[in-house]
């Protein structure tokens, strides 16, 4: 705290020797541009844990089959529209030229509904028909019957909106035959994408067709969600106690189109006022979707020092764009995204301009995730940022810069990985890294940062902050057995993270490397499906100089 102090009062001296260079004195918890990042949520992997396929059995042997011998002269697979007959050899081919057993002949066509099913084809199956075989060499046939959906039934009384793509995602899993799982999957899944809509669905055989699959879908619908969030996760110019309150509305214009309005702040809400509203709308049956976001925050920080000369921000940030899932399915996803954006962000006092940056630029995005056999859930996540001079940005060079080497058409990277893994008996680990690398000196709203919620558990949000940055996290779980209606489940954990950040061109006075380290322990519990709490102690143990212990209370609702 003496520290932050005596930083503070650096920067009242700066001030009133030179304004515009004061900018870069301002704490970097508060300053301007960096609200969003306070209250923004890291994007979950859309995977879940993998689980067997459905798939159908072959013809079962009949009894005795094990002690009926026949030498195999050729075996031949007919109905197929999926392999050639020289990708059957490879399962049957060790029959030909031998005498085997006729279970041997049943348990071929096994092997081969299992290849069928492995690869998705999970309505198709392979029998051994009735057939007269000569035991001193037989040519063997073996018939494949490719199952297919032939009809999908939706909720007749389900919202209007959503029915024409109803009607495309049927014409989609009925066009193809064989039927893939995966192709049933992935509309599934995009129907239950859709703004408010939930849904399960079962199969049964078909009315309509020998031989078929019907498929049943159930759908709910929830016109509305509300959030709530309390934590004491706020700096010490803004908060530390902050709240956030979100309402979001389904299809409310009949476009499929999600609608979300926030407003969040600290306590002392003169220290922070957060606005933002977003739109996502769905565009056509493949899940191509166009989204847009907007957020103005201001705000005058509660240090003592600021608050005598009258320093205040606030910030401005929209982006807008499309996003294209390559890949949907239950146990891998792909989401491509590009979007334009804008941040303009603005400090002063009560007599004078400090900073001003105002960015363009596009962001290109993939958000990869896979559930694998192991037990474990993995996320990758690419994202290039180019800036842009022009369309209304400020210059290079411009006087009164958050960063006076940054540079509003820059180029950056930020890869991020993360992984959690089952142990058994309820424990499991997470793990994440982050890397961003600029190519150019940033400006303040576009440095990575270490600290807050997430990563930097024991420092304040963008504590320390750079150009280039790596920072890591790891964390044990176990999820406590609970059996009462009260608490539906609780989990203990404990974490170490890591933080290193880079300037590639520090101001005086600025270091140009700078590292934190915390770790700490944690309880998370959902209380009657509707609380959740997160009670966690961290201990900064590098790069802060108060390194006490410090304890967090969040609290979310969500209906």
């Amino acid at each position: 705290m003496q520290h932050f102090r005596w930083q503070v009062l650096v920067s009242c001296l700066f001030l009133a020797l030179h304004a515009p260079s004061f900018a870069q004195t301002i704490p970097t918890t508060v300053e301007p541009g960096r609200e969003e990042k306070q209250f923004a949520e890291p994007a979950t992997p859309l995977s879940r844990p993998s689980s067997p396929l459905l798939k159908l059995e072959g013809t079962a042997a009949p009894e005795g089959a094990g002690s009926i011998m026949v030498k195999v002269k050729s075996v031949a697979v007919r109905g197929s529209t999926i392999y050639r007959q020289d990708q059957f050899n490879q399962i049957t081919g060790s029959l030909v030229g031998h005498t085997v057993s006729l279970q041997a002949v049943f348990d071929a066509a096994g092997q081969l509904t299992a290849k069928y099913g492995d690869d998705g084809y999970v309505f198709s199956r392979v029998i051994v028909p009735p057939q007269e075989l000569d035991p001193a060499g037989a040519h063997i046939l073996l018939q494949v019957i490719e199952g297919y959906v032939d009809k999908v039934e939706w909720p007749a009384e389900f919202n209007s909106a959503y029915r024409p793509l109803f009607d495309a995602y049927s014409a989609k899993i009925t066009a193809k035959r064989p039927t893939n799982i995966k192709t049933v999957e992935r509309y599934l899944l995009l129907a239950n994408d859709l703004p408010g809509v939930t849904v399960r669905s079962k199969f049964q055989a078909s009315s309509d067709n020998s031989g078929a699959t019907a498929l049943k879908v159930e759908a709910d619908y929830k016109r509305y969600e509300v959030e709530g969030r309390l934590d004491n996760r706020g700096t010490t110019g803004r908060g530390p106690w902050q709240y956030l309150t979100s309402l979001e509305g389904h299809n409310l214009l009949g476009t499929r189109e999600r609608l979300g309005l926030t407003y969040a702040g600290a306590f002392q809400t003169d220290e922070l006022r957060y606005f933002a509203a977003s739109v996502n709308v769905v565009l056509n049956e493949e899940g191509l979707a166009a989204f847009s976001d907007a957020s103005y925050s201001n705000g005058d920080p509660g240090i003592f020092e600021l608050r005598q000369l009258g320093y205040g921000g606030q910030s401005f940030n929209f982006e807008a764009g499309l996003s294209y899932p390559i890949i949907r399915s239950r146990d891998e996803n792909l989401v491509l995204s590009g979007s334009l954006f804008v941040e303009d962000a603005t400090g002063d006092t009560d007599t004078q301009l400090i900073s001003s940056d105002r960015i363009r630029g596009i962001r290109l995005k993939a958000d990869y995730d896979v559930a694998d056999e192991l037990g474990g859930i993995s996320q990758v996540r690419l994202t290039f940022s180019q800036g842009i001079s022009g369309l209304g940005s400020t210059q290079n060079g411009n006087p009164y810069a958050s960063r006076s080497s940054g540079r509003v058409d820059f180029s950056s990277l930020e890869l991020y990985l993360s992984r959690v893994q089952s142990l058994g008996s309820g424990f499991s680990l997470f793990g994440a890294l982050d890397v961003s690398y600029a190519f150019n000196p940033l400006l303040a709203a576009e440095e990575c940062s270490y600290g807050g919620r997430f990563v930097g558990r024991g420092f304040d949000p963008s504590e320390l902050t750079g150009d280039r940055c790596l920072v890591a996290l790891a964390e044990a779980r176990y999820d406590i057995p609970v059996s009462n209606q009260t608490i539906t489940s609780a989990q203990l954990y404990n974490f170490v993270d890591f933080g290193t950040v880079h300037r590639i061109q520090p101001a005086a006075g600025e270091d140009q490397n700078a590292e934190g380290a915390s770790a700490g322990v944690g309880i998370r519990a959902n209380l009657i499906n509707h609380l959740n709490v997160d009670v966690s102690a961290a201990k900064p143990i590098k790069g802060r100089d108060d390194d006490d212990w410090r304890f967090f209370l969040a609290l979310n609702t969500r209906f």
